[in-house]
Protein backbone atom coordinates (compact mmCIF):
# COMPACT_ATOMS: atom_id res chain seq x y z
CA UNK A 1 0.00 0.00 0.00
CA UNK A 2 1.32 3.47 -0.90
CA UNK A 3 2.54 5.60 1.95
CA UNK A 4 0.09 8.41 2.76
CA UNK A 5 1.70 11.74 3.59
CA UNK A 6 0.31 14.23 6.11
CA UNK A 7 -0.20 16.84 3.40
CA UNK A 8 -2.30 14.35 1.44
CA UNK A 9 -4.63 13.93 4.42
CA UNK A 10 -4.94 17.71 4.65
CA UNK A 11 -5.66 17.92 0.92
CA UNK A 12 -8.27 15.17 1.29
CA UNK A 13 -10.04 17.14 4.02
CA UNK A 14 -9.86 20.31 1.89
CA UNK A 15 -11.19 18.50 -1.18
CA UNK A 16 -8.04 19.35 -3.14
CA UNK A 17 -6.54 15.90 -3.58
CA UNK A 18 -6.24 14.96 -7.29
CA UNK A 19 -8.82 12.36 -8.36
CA UNK A 20 -6.14 9.90 -9.47
CA UNK A 21 -4.68 9.89 -5.95
CA UNK A 22 -7.86 10.26 -3.91
CA UNK A 23 -9.05 6.67 -4.33
CA UNK A 24 -5.73 5.27 -3.12
CA UNK A 25 -5.64 7.59 -0.09
CA UNK A 26 -9.25 6.78 0.83
CA UNK A 27 -8.48 3.07 0.62
CA UNK A 28 -5.40 3.49 2.80
CA UNK A 29 -7.38 5.47 5.39
CA UNK A 30 -10.17 2.90 5.44
CA UNK A 31 -7.63 0.12 6.07
CA UNK A 32 -5.60 1.91 8.74
CA UNK A 33 -6.99 2.90 12.18
CA UNK A 34 -4.00 5.19 12.65
CA UNK A 35 -4.67 7.06 9.41
CA UNK A 36 -8.36 7.26 10.30
CA UNK A 37 -7.48 8.89 13.64
CA UNK A 38 -5.18 11.36 11.89
CA UNK A 39 -7.88 12.16 9.37
CA UNK A 40 -10.41 12.78 12.12
CA UNK A 41 -7.97 15.05 13.95
CA UNK A 42 -7.33 17.01 10.74
CA UNK A 43 -11.06 17.30 10.12
CA UNK A 44 -11.73 18.50 13.69
CA UNK A 45 -9.01 21.15 13.40
CA UNK A 46 -10.43 22.40 10.11
CA UNK A 47 -13.98 22.42 11.49
CA UNK A 48 -12.88 24.43 14.56
CA UNK A 49 -11.16 27.04 12.39
CA UNK A 50 -14.14 27.35 10.07
CA UNK A 51 -16.56 27.65 12.96
CA UNK A 52 -14.57 30.61 14.28
CA UNK A 53 -14.25 32.07 10.80
CA UNK A 54 -18.01 31.85 10.25
CA UNK A 55 -18.46 34.84 12.54
CA UNK A 56 -16.83 37.04 9.89
CA UNK A 57 -19.15 37.60 6.96
CA UNK A 58 -18.34 39.34 3.67
CA UNK A 59 -20.82 41.76 2.09
CA UNK A 60 -23.42 40.13 -0.14
CA UNK A 61 -22.20 42.11 -3.17
CA UNK A 62 -18.68 40.76 -2.64
CA UNK A 63 -19.89 37.15 -2.38
CA UNK A 64 -21.92 37.51 -5.58
CA UNK A 65 -18.86 38.81 -7.44
CA UNK A 66 -16.88 35.63 -6.78
CA UNK A 67 -18.01 32.20 -8.04
CA UNK A 68 -18.48 29.69 -5.21
CA UNK A 69 -16.13 26.78 -4.86
CA UNK A 70 -16.93 23.60 -2.92
CA UNK A 71 -14.94 23.20 0.27
CA UNK A 72 -14.84 19.92 2.10
CA UNK A 73 -16.04 19.92 5.66
CA UNK A 74 -17.14 16.45 6.72
CA UNK A 75 -17.02 12.90 5.44
CA UNK A 76 -19.38 9.97 5.14
CA UNK A 77 -19.07 6.55 3.51
CA UNK A 78 -21.35 5.84 0.57
CA UNK A 79 -22.53 2.39 -0.48
CA UNK A 80 -19.53 1.87 -2.73
CA UNK A 81 -17.12 2.48 0.13
CA UNK A 82 -15.89 5.88 -1.08
CA UNK A 83 -15.80 8.94 1.12
CA UNK A 84 -18.22 11.72 0.27
CA UNK A 85 -17.33 15.27 1.29
CA UNK A 86 -19.89 17.85 2.36
CA UNK A 87 -19.25 21.57 1.89
CA UNK A 88 -19.60 23.90 4.92
CA UNK A 89 -21.91 26.90 5.00
CA UNK A 90 -21.13 29.43 2.22
CA UNK A 91 -20.11 32.17 4.63
CA UNK A 92 -17.03 30.17 5.74
CA UNK A 93 -15.75 30.29 2.17
CA UNK A 94 -15.49 34.10 2.17
CA UNK A 95 -14.14 35.16 5.53
CA UNK A 96 -10.56 34.90 4.26
CA UNK A 97 -11.43 37.22 1.37
CA UNK A 98 -12.91 39.75 3.78
CA UNK A 99 -9.66 39.70 5.78
CA UNK A 100 -7.60 40.14 2.60
CA UNK A 101 -9.67 43.05 1.25
CA UNK A 102 -9.89 44.89 4.57
CA UNK A 103 -6.20 44.27 5.22
CA UNK A 104 -5.35 45.68 1.79
CA UNK A 105 -7.46 48.78 2.47
CA UNK A 106 -5.76 49.22 5.85
CA UNK A 107 -2.38 48.98 4.09
CA UNK A 108 -3.40 51.69 1.63
CA UNK A 109 -4.51 53.82 4.58
CA UNK A 110 -1.04 53.50 6.11
CA UNK A 111 0.51 54.86 2.93
CA UNK A 112 -2.04 57.65 2.64
CA UNK A 113 -1.39 58.85 6.20
CA UNK A 114 2.36 58.86 5.67
CA UNK A 115 2.06 60.77 2.38
CA UNK A 116 -0.22 63.38 3.95
CA UNK A 117 2.16 63.80 6.87
CA UNK A 118 5.13 64.07 4.53
CA UNK A 119 3.65 67.05 2.71
CA UNK A 120 2.23 68.56 5.92
CA UNK A 121 5.23 68.35 8.27
CA UNK A 122 8.07 65.99 7.34
CA UNK A 123 9.21 66.79 3.78
CA UNK A 124 12.19 68.73 5.15
CA UNK A 125 13.21 66.17 7.80
CA UNK A 126 16.30 64.19 6.64
CA UNK A 127 15.86 60.41 6.40
CA UNK A 128 12.43 60.45 8.09
CA UNK A 129 10.87 62.33 5.18
CA UNK A 130 12.36 59.83 2.72
CA UNK A 131 11.06 56.93 4.80
CA UNK A 132 7.56 58.43 4.73
CA UNK A 133 7.64 58.54 0.91
CA UNK A 134 8.97 54.97 0.72
CA UNK A 135 6.24 53.86 3.12
CA UNK A 136 3.60 55.38 0.84
CA UNK A 137 5.10 53.77 -2.27
CA UNK A 138 5.40 50.34 -0.66
CA UNK A 139 1.94 50.45 0.91
CA UNK A 140 0.39 51.46 -2.42
CA UNK A 141 2.04 48.68 -4.40
CA UNK A 142 1.20 46.04 -1.80
CA UNK A 143 -2.36 47.25 -1.21
CA UNK A 144 -3.20 47.37 -4.92
CA UNK A 145 -1.62 43.95 -5.39
CA UNK A 146 -3.80 42.42 -2.67
CA UNK A 147 -6.94 44.01 -4.12
CA UNK A 148 -6.18 42.91 -7.68
CA UNK A 149 -7.14 39.42 -8.96
CA UNK A 150 -3.49 38.53 -9.52
CA UNK A 151 -4.18 34.79 -9.16
CA UNK A 152 -6.30 34.99 -12.29
CA UNK A 153 -3.97 37.37 -14.13
CA UNK A 154 -0.69 35.61 -13.32
CA UNK A 155 -1.81 32.03 -12.63
CA UNK A 156 0.44 30.02 -10.31
CA UNK A 157 2.92 32.87 -9.98
CA UNK A 158 0.13 35.16 -8.79
CA UNK A 159 -1.04 32.59 -6.24
CA UNK A 160 2.48 32.47 -4.81
CA UNK A 161 2.72 36.27 -4.78
CA UNK A 162 -0.39 36.79 -2.64
CA UNK A 163 1.06 35.46 0.66
CA UNK A 164 4.29 37.34 -0.05
CA UNK A 165 2.33 40.57 -0.46
CA UNK A 166 0.43 39.91 2.76
CA UNK A 167 3.68 39.23 4.62
CA UNK A 168 5.17 42.41 3.13
CA UNK A 169 2.20 44.44 4.33
CA UNK A 170 2.55 43.03 7.84
CA UNK A 171 6.27 43.83 7.87
CA UNK A 172 5.65 47.35 6.60
CA UNK A 173 2.91 48.02 9.17
CA UNK A 174 4.87 46.54 12.08
CA UNK A 175 8.00 48.48 11.16
CA UNK A 176 6.07 51.77 10.90
CA UNK A 177 4.37 51.09 14.25
CA UNK A 178 7.69 50.36 16.00
CA UNK A 179 9.48 53.33 14.41
CA UNK A 180 6.74 55.69 15.57
CA UNK A 181 6.80 54.25 19.08
CA UNK A 182 10.57 54.59 19.32
CA UNK A 183 10.61 58.13 17.91
CA UNK A 184 8.11 59.26 20.54
CA UNK A 185 10.55 58.37 23.34
CA UNK A 186 14.03 58.77 21.86
CA UNK A 187 15.67 60.12 18.70
CA UNK A 188 15.36 57.92 15.62
CA UNK A 189 17.70 58.76 12.73
CA UNK A 190 18.35 62.02 14.55
CA UNK A 191 14.65 62.88 14.83
CA UNK A 192 12.25 62.73 17.77
CA UNK A 193 8.50 62.80 17.11
CA UNK A 194 7.04 66.05 18.58
CA UNK A 195 3.43 64.94 18.18
CA UNK A 196 2.47 67.50 15.53
CA UNK A 197 -0.76 65.75 14.56
CA UNK A 198 -2.31 63.43 17.20
CA UNK A 199 -5.20 62.54 14.87
CA UNK A 200 -2.85 61.35 12.13
CA UNK A 201 -0.78 59.41 14.67
CA UNK A 202 -3.90 57.66 15.91
CA UNK A 203 -5.00 56.90 12.34
CA UNK A 204 -1.58 55.45 11.55
CA UNK A 205 -1.63 53.22 14.62
CA UNK A 206 -5.14 51.94 13.93
CA UNK A 207 -4.42 51.18 10.27
CA UNK A 208 -1.13 49.48 11.16
CA UNK A 209 -2.78 47.33 13.83
CA UNK A 210 -5.61 46.40 11.46
CA UNK A 211 -3.15 45.45 8.73
CA UNK A 212 -1.22 43.12 11.02
CA UNK A 213 -4.37 41.55 12.48
CA UNK A 214 -6.36 41.07 9.28
CA UNK A 215 -3.55 39.95 7.00
CA UNK A 216 -2.11 37.81 9.78
CA UNK A 217 -5.44 35.96 9.92
CA UNK A 218 -5.38 35.66 6.13
CA UNK A 219 -1.89 34.16 6.17
CA UNK A 220 -2.87 31.66 8.85
CA UNK A 221 -5.75 30.48 6.68
CA UNK A 222 -3.61 30.49 3.54
CA UNK A 223 -0.48 28.74 4.80
CA UNK A 224 -1.27 26.97 8.08
CA UNK A 225 -4.95 26.08 8.19
CA UNK A 226 -4.86 25.18 4.46
CA UNK A 227 -8.31 26.62 3.84
CA UNK A 228 -8.89 26.52 0.06
CA UNK A 229 -8.77 29.94 -1.56
CA UNK A 230 -11.28 30.53 -4.40
CA UNK A 231 -9.98 32.85 -7.10
CA UNK A 232 -11.45 36.27 -7.76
Amino acid sequence: MDRVRAEELAALVDGELPPDRRAAVEAAVAASPKLMRLLRAQRETTRTIRTAAARIDAPESLRRAIPPRPIAGSTTMNTSGHMEWAAPAPRTQWWWLTARVLGALATLAIGAVHLQQYFEFYSGVPTIGTLFVLNFAGATVIGVGLLAPIERLAGGLGAKAVPLLAAGAILLAATAFVFLLVSEHRPLFGFMEPGYDPTAIAAARVSEAMTVTLLGAFLVARTVARIPMPRW
